[in-house]
């Protein structure tokens, strides 16, 4: 057995206490984010492989023609947004989100909508065809019986160009990744540490609006952030390789297959103490049952029929 008492405490130092105000108020001039911008496209076209840019390239391709102000605004970018080496300039990881943020038009002033149309699913509470409305940032699924049911932000650049349905698509696929994170303890805002608890205390939003007794609330809290949000069981392990395989095998993409649909999955709980709570899916002949502990492992798959 190898010796590990050199790292014993192999935990990442963190210091997270710069001030952020400052950092923001860096990009305030149109020059800082031209460099960003272009920085970012060289990056993106070398497979994201930073290459140094020289100073005087840099210059000519941002197309600035005064050397000594392009210098300033440059070395006010440095350290935060843009890193200087012996070779040239790159981006650092947070420029070139910035870069990513003002591609995806999430920012102030980007104005896409509002746009509503039916979408090719129905509600799993009353078999209504739903809608898709999106304003303002926000994707909302409707029913024209039970109302809303669940929804997600989608930045202006996921919109401008599709029709709703593709829209709702890109909606549920973010919130799929946005609870996969969260079950793995990963915060989607912050990356600090996410607890879930199930079941919850409380019913997610969709629930208590839509009145769906059957749905075992789960929630997600972050350690660092604060931020809380709740789903349904079944989204919990929606991308358990027991259900991705069990959907495989009936011919189904999971990844394909509308949240709403897995809304529609049968969630009890079997004990209060300790906790635990059995979800059923069923496609053609088929179920597949899963037990989850109060932290939203799965402790147990079974599948009968078929």
């Amino acid at each position: 057995m190898s010796d590990n008492s050199d790292s014993a405490d192999d935990t990442v130092g963190t210091d997270l206490d710069g001030d952020p105000v400052e950092a923001f108020e860096t990009l305030g001039h149109e020059l800082r984010l031209a460099v960003v911008e272009e920085l970012a496209a060289r990056q993106r076209a070398s497979a994201w492989q930073p290459e140094p840019v020289s100073f005087a390239d840099l210059r000519a391709a941002v197309g600035v023609a005064d050397s000594g102000r392009f210098n300033y605004h440059l070395n006010e970018l440095v350290g935060s947004y843009v890193e200087q080496t012996s070779e040239g300039y790159t981006l650092t990881p947070a420029g070139y989100e910035v870069s990513a943020a003002v591609l995806a038009g999430s920012h102030a002033g980007s104005e896409v909508g509002p746009v509503e149309g039916r979408l090719d699913h129905d509600c799993h509470i009353c078999g209504a065809t739903l809608r898709g409305h999106y304003d303002d940032g926000y994707l909302s699924i409707l029913c024209p019986e039970d109302g809303y049911l669940f929804g997600n932000t989608v930045p202006p650049a996921a919109v401008a160009g599709r029709d709703i349905e593709t829209v709702a698509a890109v909606a549920e696929r973010d919130l799929r990744r946005t609870v996969e994170d969260a079950v793995d303890g990963v915060c989607p805002e912050c990356y600090g540490g996410v607890e879930t608890t199930l079941p919850a205390d409380t019913l997610p939003r969709d629930t208590q609006q839509t009145e769906d007794e059957d749905a075992v609330p789960a929630r997600f809290e972050c350690d660092r952030c604060g931020l809380t949000f709740s789903s349904n069981a079944a989204g919990v392990v929606l991308d358990h390789p027991a259900v991705v395989a069990f959907h495989h095998d009936h011919g189904v993409d999971v990844r394909e297959r509308s949240y709403v649909e897995v809304e529609s999955a049968t969630e009890r709980v079997t004990s209060e103490d300790p906790p635990r709570t059995r979800v059923e899916l069923e496609l053609g002949d088929e179920r597949l049952a899963l037990t989850l502990d109060g932290d939203g492992e799965v402790l147990e798959t079974e599948r009968h029929g078929g």
